[in-house]
């Protein structure tokens, strides 16, 4: 009996596993190419899949509980039954005997591990390619936006305290969002097909944008330039100046971020959030991710992506976090991996389909 049971809860746990498969050996595939890289480089010591263990069992506790002062609301608001108590436990009950929340635990952990990887192979970015291209982005952001730089053209228009600290806001909330959405897709069983290219092209616009063309495109990005080339004309010396002037009156987060992945660069550390690399801008892809996840849906989350992407894209510039074209070749390279991703996801299910008919 208990021999059978064991067999019973085994063939269940390789069913989870082997639905999701591909994306394990993806996330294996790069945190792999990734170690190699660091060893090659001679940074082997400093590359960790470590990292966010802990820092994942937050998010998660904050993401649980925000969730549930969410459903709690709903329940009341929306549903209003006899027992709103009674209700909210019996949804909690449904999720957590699910098969889709038994399915994210061992990917949770894979992406805890995909995270360390991704976040300490950024730290290393100068171990293969010092800072060398903010000059060449500079110009070709001058070219681009008629002789000024983005940032110039923006001033106008958001040049205002209050409009740069809610664009902050924004900008910070897309930590917050990241995880919803990823959450999300991970619990999601009724679309498998969106399910699956949601995730692979998460894993691979982290290893795409933000490992292989951060290291090729080496750069450091507006607000360390002054720091990065001291001395040297500086085209967002107003920008940052501006910043530094809001944040007197309203907190500019961004400024006290920099300033701490700074000193985490100097001093060759890791961290939560660690490592510096502009191009192309990974706030930008993950946003443009999710926008191409949701334009399908509703009207009200097609629309609320679009103004998510614009606030990110936006802000970005105006924090001083990055160069316009961060952004766009973060738009361009996110679409194509999207569009290749949902091919091979949609021939796979085509070659399948057969062999499930004969099941």
């Amino acid at each position: 009996m208990e021999r059978g049971r064991l067999e019973q809860w085994a063939k269940l746990g390789w069913e989870i596993v082997r639905k999701d498969m591909v994306i394990y050996l993806t996330i294996l595939l790069y945190i792999a190419i990734a170690g190699i890289a660091a060893e090659v480089a001679g940074v082997g010591d400093r590359f960790s899949v470590l990292v966010y263990p802990v820092t994942t069992v937050m998010v998660v506790m904050v993401m649980g509980g925000s969730g549930f002062v969410v459903f709690s609301a709903y329940v009341m608001l929306i549903e209003k039954p006899a027992s709103p108590i009674t209700r909210v436990f019996a949804g909690i009950c449904q999720l957590l005997a699910s098969k889709a929340f038994f399915r994210s635990l061992p990917l949770l952990a894979f992406f805890s591990l995909f995270f360390s990887a991704a976040s300490s192979f950024k730290t290393l970015i100068p171990a293969f390619q010092a800072f060398v291209w903010d000059n060449s982005f500079i110009a070709v952001e001058q070219w681009l936006h008629g002789g000024k730089q983005p940032w110039e053209w923006l001033q106008p228009l958001l040049g205002y305290p209050v409009l740069t600290w809610l664009i902050n806001v924004v900008y910070n909330f897309w930590f917050f969002i990241m995880f919803l959405v990823l959450f999300w897709q991970m619990l999601d069983g009724a679309n498998e097909v969106r399910r699956r290219v949601f995730l692979l092209c998460f894993v691979l616009i982290w290893a795409v944008n933000g490992s292989l063309l951060a290291a090729l495109f080496s750069s450091a990005g507006p607000c360390f330039l002054d720091r990065l080339l001291p001395g040297e004309p500086n085209p967002f010396a107003g920008l940052m100046a501006y910043l530094n002037e809001v944040n007197q009156s309203f907190p500019v987060w961004a400024l006290p971020t920099q300033d701490a992945l700074w000193g985490l660069y100097e001093s060759n550390a890791m961290g939560i959030g660690a490592g510096i690399s502009a191009m192309p801008s990974m706030h930008v892809s993950v946003a443009w991710l999710i926008f191409l996840l949701v334009r399908r849906e509703v009207a009200w989350m097609k629309w609320l992506g679009r103004i998510f992407v614009s606030f990110i894209l936006v802000g970005s510039v105006h924090l001083g976090w990055h160069y316009a074209v961060d952004g766009y070749v973060a738009i361009l390279t996110t679409t194509l991996i999207w569009w290749l991703v949902s091919w091979a996801v949609a021939a796979g299910e085509a070659r399948d389909a057969p062999e499930l008919c004969r099941d």
